[in-house]
């Protein structure tokens, strides 16, 4: 009767990895911020927030910026 349901166990899961996307796309913001664009490298040309040459970031494109694996 403990056992843990599979569904439960994912809810759990997702949580925790949502919690560290939203706190690191706070930090990439904090690092850089921008607007008018997902994201700026530093010659400040627009470029996809999941580029690995940005340095500043849009509210909207910390998150997809923050969910890549190089930034987790």
């Amino acid at each position: 009767m403990n056992e843990v349901s599979p569904e439960l166990t994912r809810q759990v899961l997702h949580s925790a990895m949502h919690q560290k996307v939203l706190l690191r796309a706070a930090e990439l913001v904090n690092l850089g911020w921008t607007r008018g664009t997902a994201a700026r490298p530093a010659d400040s040309q627009k470029i996809r927030s999941t580029s690995p040459q940005a340095t500043a970031w849009c509210v909207g494109g910390a998150g997809p910026g923050a969910a890549e694996p190089r930034c987790l």
